[in-house]
């Protein structure tokens, strides 16, 4: 298995979403583009050939010491948990050396991603609209 991560443009992911033949809701699309549209850069990742994932950080402002994480995982990353989670990992580590901390929303039913993020060392906070709040610290990384 060879894992591939590239930055992508705006036009360029939805392009790959549907090349990738990712299903998505009218929501989960504006949701996507909306994300996309802020991020200060996108990533997709493949495992061989296959997309399993795409992701980007958002900076709450200019002067903010925290980023804002968002993801979309394809069906694919069933195939592909734990080479996903390792390169998760080594991407945290990297953003936690610029930025105190990671922090972003989880859907309150989606348990595969809540249990990606706890394996990065995410703490929960309230939940709000079906979403959860997430924090990743420096300090709650386990090495």
């Amino acid at each position: 298995m060879k894992v591939k991560i590239k930055s992508v443009d705006q036009e360029s992911l939805a392009k790959l979403l549907s090349e990738a033949q990712v299903k998505l809701t009218d929501r989960e699309a504006k949701m996507i583009d909306y994300c996309h549209g802020l991020s200060q850069t996108t990533w997709v990742g493949y495992n061989d050939e296959q997309l399993i994932c795409a992701w980007g950080i958002v900076l709450p402002s200019l002067l903010s010491s925290e980023v804002y994480l968002w993801l979309h995982a394809t069906g694919a990353i069933k195939t592909s948990q734990f080479l996903f989670v390792r390169h998760s990992q080594l991407f945290i580590q990297a953003l936690l050396e610029d930025y105190d901390a990671v922090i972003g929303d989880v859907k309150v039913d989606a348990a595969n991603s809540k249990r990606w993020l706890e394996w990065l060392g995410a703490r929960f906070g309230p939940t709000r609209r079906g979403l959860t709040s997430f924090r990743i610290e420096k300090k709650w990384l386990i090495r």
